[in-house]
């Protein structure tokens, strides 16, 4: 994939002030501890590989602070849960440096979204670009405390038609479990820089005396946070359908499609008992791409079999479907009419848990 726009040196923030409180504030849980973190994941490039290192930051750094020496900060739970590693697929930089933000800008829960659609576009064979990824997904920013308009938080991944689940709706105890990763081999440092023209404050390339750009080492995404995403509006990130190439446009299809044939969740109370509604069919729920439990799989054929598992079976498709035509039927010929319910009825007592 061809990045666009990153021949250009991405300047660092001088002050962080703009930051909202939460990631302004909380130092490193690891900076505390006298001794190695026995809980420090160090797991964090390819396998085989020797490329990069973890340091651990200093009392005064933050995760918003610019570091030095091609470091970036990173919050663990991206290589600990989410699987995550060192160096970052060309569609993993050219989104961080599509929306202009730090990986540790993007909440946790967005780095996972973006895992799980590589995962599947790899299984589904589809060409994982910018433009498909930004039309499924849009952005929303984090409100920081107090409704402050001036302070800027993470940046969040939001689905325009939901295909995938949440990794977790409720996202804790990630805030202070970060570290700072940098290449340490030649090998590392190709994979995040690329030589491009240098430019001034203006944007305007810079040339030698022989009229030849002068060109320098530059950053294929930002390496520190940066205000520059919150300039610009939050949908001019996205694509519109009609801005989709005929090759996406089969991929999105491909992709929908293959979320719509997900056999349903059936209910069942929290002792396993199945839950019906008022008619006596049992309540069931549309199933999505479930993204923690394709982010658990530690290998390409564990997550092939588990979307393979995750296709519905025609025959459930076909039995829910008939039984549906059948109380369509028969509402229409009684009165009063009672409506088809498609979630778990309120009137229902006790925990309801969906199955499969």
């Amino acid at each position: 994939m061809a990045d666009e726009g990153v021949q250009r040196k991405i300047p660092a923030e001088k002050s962080i002030n703009w930051v909202a409180d939460d990631p302004r504030t909380t130092p490193s849980k690891f900076e505390f501890e006298e001794h190695f973190p026995e809980d420090l994941f160090t797991d964090i490039e390819v396998p085989g590989h020797a490329d990069w290192e973890v340091r651990i930051p200093g009392a005064k750094q933050r995760i918003c602070t610019t570091f030095k020496n091609g470091g970036f900060p990173m919050y663990q739970i991206a290589f600990e849960h989410m699987g995550l590693r060192l160096p970052f697929t060309d569609l993993e930089m050219a989104i961080f440096n599509h929306l202009e933000v730090c990986p540790s800008q993007l909440h946790p829960n967005s780095l996972a979204f973006i895992r799980a659609f590589e995962i599947v576009a790899a299984y589904l064979q589809l060409a994982p670009t910018v433009s498909l990824f930004f039309h499924i997904f849009g952005i929303q920013r984090s409100r920081p405390r107090g409704n402050v308009t001036d302070k800027c938080g993470w940046v969040s991944l939001k689905q325009h038609k939901k295909l995938f689940d949440i990794f977790e709706e409720s996202l804790r105890g990630f805030k202070d479990k970060w570290f700072v990763v940098r290449p340490i081999t030649t090998a590392g440092w190709k994979t995040i820089l690329v030589r491009g023209p240098k430019v001034d404050d203006e944007g305007r390339v810079q040339h030698r005396d022989d009229g030849e750009p002068i060109e320098v080492d530059c950053e294929r995404f930002p390496f520190c946070w940066t205000k520059k995403h919150y300039a610009r509006e939050a949908k001019s990130f996205t694509f519109r359908k009609g801005a989709l190439s005929k090759e996406e446009l089969a991929d999105l299809k491909a992709l929908e499609d293959f979320v719509e044939e997900f056999s349903p969740s059936l209910w069942t109370d929290r002792e396993g008992n199945p839950v019906y509604d008022e008619e006596g069919y049992q309540l069931s729920s549309k199933r999505f791409i479930n993204t923690k439990a394709l982010l658990r799989c530690s290998t390409r054929a564990e997550a092939e079999d588990l979307l393979r598992e995750m296709k519905n079976t025609q025959a459930t498709l076909r039995k829910l479907a008939a039984e549906k035509k059948k109380r369509a039927l028969g509402a229409s010929s009684s009165t009063p009419v009672i409506s088809e319910q498609t979630s778990p009825s309120p009137s229902i007592e006790g925990d309801l848990v969906p199955i499969g």
